[in-house]
């Protein structure tokens, strides 16, 4: 198993065509502009991500 992992944080909360990060082969203000809002980050889904964080050995601890 690999030590790291990164994960779409836009897939892991659902979102659609409101969390893209970028637009390919374009050049505006929107692209690389896309934040987490905390209000995206339910208690459920922090508590879900933690235990697959544990689960997958990728505490650090």
């Amino acid at each position: 198993a690999s030590k790291d992992a990164i994960l779409p944080i836009q897939d892991w909360l659902g979102l659609g065509e409101e969390g893209r990060m970028n637009i390919p082969s374009t050049c505006n203000q929107s692209n690389w502009s896309w934040r987490v809002q905390s209000l995206d980050l339910e208690e459920w889904r922090v508590e879900r991500l933690k235990s697959l964080i544990a689960l997958s050995g990728r505490t650090g601890r």
